[in-house]
Formats: structure tokens, C-alpha cells, sequence
């Protein structure tokens, strides 16, 4: 599985708000024969960090915005976070970020000794069986991505975090190009 997915110009054309620019982390772990994933730029707008505690009967959070994982289990909250955080309820999710959710890892975080990047989350994305492989081979669909630390960057504008990977990808890519084209290993 790929680090990250992110949706494709055709898919940013979708009327589905959540898929429109979106970057997902996927994880390692499969519930049953799922693959999970979590989006990591959907903020959401009409919930703050205070609201979260008072709806979701949790401690209260340090300031920050909170994002929709995905369209499941959007009754749930959880901290998506760096690898360099654990307790005995965090989950791994993959080589680069883990998840928790406890009085523990609220406090550490209103204390500042929490992990070094995190973002709060509600809800999680799920795929069937199959189902993203198929999504990632269809035209048009998924496209792939190795990690980057820019998925914990914070922009109100979704499509700002998608555009700074693509840049990215599309500047190292060029300039590998025009490395094979001048040949500057021969000269």
C-alpha cells in the first residue's frame, strides 16, 4: 500500500466534498479485509476544539482545527499523530503516524509534551475488499504518494496542502527529467 493517496483532477471535479483535493494517509492494518485511511486536510468548519469535549463528552482539547478522517464512524474522535508518541491505547497506523485517544494524550497535548505533530480527527475512511486497488487503477482514479511530514501542515483550504504535494512531486520529477536529458554525470 502507498503512503498516501490524492485524489486525481478528475476526482476533484466529483460533487463529493471529502474526496475534492483530498490527501489520505492509508494504514497498515486492515479491520477484517478493509483498508483504512484517513484524510488529513477536510477541516471541518462548523465544529471547534471546545465543541469537541462538550459533544463527544472528552477532555477539552488545546486549540486546534479538527478534521474529518472520513465518512465513518463520524461519531467517534480521535488524535492522528506523529510515531514519537505512544501509550497503551495508541494504534499504529503505519510507519509514520499512530492514533490515540485518552485523558493521557489530552493532557500531554495541553502540556506541550504530547507528540511532535497531531491533528484531531473524527471519523475514519474505509474501503472494501478490493475496492481501492481498483480505485487506484481506474482512470482517473487515486494517485499515489510517498510520505511527507507537509500532511501535518494546518490550511483552512484543503486544496492548498494537495496543491503543495503536487508541486512538490511535479518539481522533482521535472528536474530528475532534465537531469537525464543534460547528463550531468558525463561531463
Amino acid at each position: 500500500m502507498p503512503d498516501l493517496l490524492l485524489s486525481s483532477a478528475s476526482m476533484n471535479e466529483s460533487p463529493t466534498e471529502i474526496w475534492r483535493y483530498a490527501v489520505v494517509t492509508i494504514g497498515n492494518n486492515r479491520i477484517g479485509t478493509q483498508n483504512t485511511g484517513f484524510v488529513m486536510n477536510q477541516q471541518i468548519t462548523n465544529i471547534d476544539y471546545k465543541q469537541i469535549s462538550q459533544i463527544y463528552k472528552v477532555p477539552q482539547l488545546p486549540a486546534c482545527p479538527i478534521y474529518c478522517g472520513g465518512p465513518v464512524n463520524t461519531d467517534r474522535v480521535t488524535i492522528i499523530h506523529s510515531t514519537d508518541f505512544s501509550n497503551t491505547n495508541t494504534q499504529r497506523i503505519n510507519e509514520h503516524c499512530s492514533i490515540t485517544f485518552n485523558k493521557d494524550i489530552v493532557n500531554k497535548l495541553r502540556q506541550g509534551q504530547g507528540p511532535k505533530h497531531w491533528k484531531c480527527i473524527i471519523g475514519f475512511s474505509v474501503w472494501q475488499d478490493g475496492q481501492l486497488d481498483a480505485e487506484m487503477q481506474r482512470r482517473g482514479g487515486w494517485m499515489t504518494h510517498p510520505w511527507t511530514d507537509t500532511v501535518w501542515s494546518n490550511y483552512k483550504m484543503k486544496n492548498k496542502l494537495w496543491k503543495r504535494i503536487v508541486r512538490r512531486d511535479a518539481e522533482s520529477k521535472a528536474n530528475l527529467f532534465l537531469d537525464t536529458v543534460f547528463d550531468t554525470q558525463s561531463s
